[in-house]
């Protein structure tokens, strides 16, 4: 039985999905009620393996990054370069804020603690959950101690973050809960891309509500969804504004379940009315392209007095975002329209392109777009005098498909969910590879360095975060929700914005979330080569 498993274990394929599969169990372990994550699971089982001399092919982990690296930018594309209009400006400050904090804090606690500075990318790639950092710098550097730096740093950089996140306010004595209150364009969204819309109906049976404008019900902004139409006796009509409810009409509602429950409390019972479900009303999901519907309000675009359809959802960067009529639309926004098929066909042909075939994946122009970052990432450069290698190679071009996305006949197109998984399978083909070379010194370097490089992740984290909002609320004067927002962007953690919005009650964070977070995506990620830059200057 040892004989054929230790067989087993020699095959490179069986030993790659055995590290994942146990990785991404591991992963699921809670840690005073958070998972570590897989890609930490995965890094952890990989040492192990690596620690028994089951390495794995270095082409896997080559592949793993290439995956990564590029879908990484090509997710950022479309918020990158927008980002710079209104308060594009401030978001990157911050971004760039969070970065060099965390580099100064890193290289003061090498100096204190006599760490090698070569692998302070993985310390800042654990500390600020940034597998990216890591990422970068692994064609630099060959140190098996940065990848066994990484896995020390990272449960603090994720747990540690949380903590510090849901705590924060009340030691700071901060109600943000009653300052989201205060902000008038509070709109409360949906917060998760997979939650999937749903349709319902219901009669109206609520006196309250009868003859009052849509417009001063504000039903989005107490259950997160709308009323898309309204049907009055044999007479179905699509809501606007100025629609005034009647006793015992029905109205047909799109959102997420507990959205329309609650909807449904407001309003009325829940009834079967298949005309009005069949009355020829359609959604579809557009994608924002053309560039005259770009920074402006959807007050300014006019989409359901002109064009007779109704914007039920708008994401942006796979986040949803409040929708109110100040809100204005950006390059690669996604919007959920409702409508009758003649009218959504206008309003398509007026913001961009219709994201109907939502599996369809432009293989040509990703494959091609690799193939160009890595001849990108050869070039000498004559400022420089050097390459910028396949990292940044692979997200400049990554960044640059992502945002232009159309090529004539090529659509560029891939539907969020495929590029998803492959970041998230990229990222743990590299930490496998990597994991298992780095696994041989595992106990060597955990003894020498062990407790040094943990000090140093907890110090680069606590004192990123607490040095970022900060410079938010003070410098930048966001607000605390913002602040809080824009500071977990910096960080690219999208579980600590949750904590935010749970904490407010609302979802006005996002908007300096999503905002801060198409920058420190890629400034951190050019950190990993930086950090390794200035090691061999020093």
């Amino acid at each position: 039985m040892i004989s054929f498993f230790t067989q087993l274990l020699e095959n490179d394929l069986a030993l790659l999905f055995i590290i994942l599969s146990l990785g991404c169990l591991a992963g699921r372990l809670r840690v005073a009620g958070v998972e570590l994550s897989a890609a930490g699971g995965v890094l952890f089982v990989a040492l192990v393996f690596g620690h028994f001399d089951f390495v794995l092919p270095g082409e896997i982990s080559s592949f793993g990054f290439a995956f990564f690296i590029y879908a990484i930018g090509f997710g950022a594309g479309p918020r990158f370069f927008q980002a710079f209009r209104r308060n594009g400006v401030r978001y990157g400050l911050v971004a760039l804020f969070v970065a060099l904090v965390a580099a100064a804090v890193a290289m003061t606690c090498a100096a204190l603690f006599d760490l090698p500075t070569l692998i302070l990318p993985g310390v800042l790639g654990g500390a600020l959950t940034s597998t990216s950092t890591l990422a970068a710098a692994y064609e630099l550097v060959s140190d098996p101690l940065l990848y066994v730096a990484y896995g020390i740093t990272y449960p603090f950089g994720l747990i540690g973050l949380l903590f510090l996140v849901q705590f924060l306010p009340g030691l700071l004595h901060i109600d943000l809960k009653k300052e989201a209150e205060q902000v008038s364009e509070l709109r409360p969204e949906p917060e998760e891309e997979e939650n999937v819309s749903q349709r319902r109906v219901y009669q109206v049976q609520n006196p309250g509500i009868i003859g009052v404008p849509l417009r001063d019900l504000q039903l989005r902004q107490w259950t997160g969804t709308g009323i898309v139409t309204i049907k009055r006796g044999n007479r179905v009509m699509i809501a606007n504004a100025d629609s005034k409810l009647e006793h015992l009409d029905h109205v047909l509602a799109e959102g997420r379940l507990d959205q329309l429950l609650e909807l449904g409390e407001f309003i009325g019972p829940e009834v079967v009315d298949e005309e009005i479900t069949e009355e020829g009303n359609e959604t579809v999901r557009v994608v924002v392209t053309l560039g005259h519907a770009f920074n402006r309000s959807l007050r300014e675009l006019r989409l359901t007095p002109d064009f007779g359809v109704i914007l039920t959802r708008l994401q942006r960067a796979a986040i949803d975002v409040p929708v109110n009529p100040d809100m204005r639309l950006e390059r690669g926004d996604i919007v959920t329209l409702a409508g009758p098929p003649a009218k959504l066909r206008r309003a398509i042909d007026f913001l961009g392109r219709a994201e109907r075939k939502i599996f369809e994946t432009d293989i040509f122009t990703f494959s091609a777009g690799l193939v160009l970052g890595i001849v990108l990432g050869r070039i000498e450069w004559p400022l420089i005098h050097t390459s910028i290698g396949n990292a940044g190679g692979l997200l400049f071009m990554g960044i640059t498909l992502g945002y232009l996305r159309n090529f004539g006949p090529f659509s560029g197109r891939v539907p969020v969910a495929a590029r998803f998984i492959l970041q998230e399978l990229g990222l743990l083909l590299f930490l496998a590879g990597v994991g298992t070379s780095a696994g041989g010194g595992l106990v060597e370097n955990l003894g020498r360095f062990g407790l040094s490089i943990f000090l140093t992740g907890v110090l680069v984290t606590t004192i990123t975060l607490l040095a970022s909002l900060l410079f938010c609320r003070y410098v930048v004067k966001f607000d605390w929700n913002t602040s809080f927002g824009a500071t977990t962007g910096g960080v690219t953690s999208t579980v600590a914005l949750k904590l935010v919005t749970a904490a407010s009650e609302s979802q006005y964070a996002v908007l300096g979330y999503a905002g801060v977070y198409a920058f420190a995506n890629i400034l951190l990620t050019l950190l990993g080569q930086l950090m390794v830059s200035l090691a061999r200057l020093f």
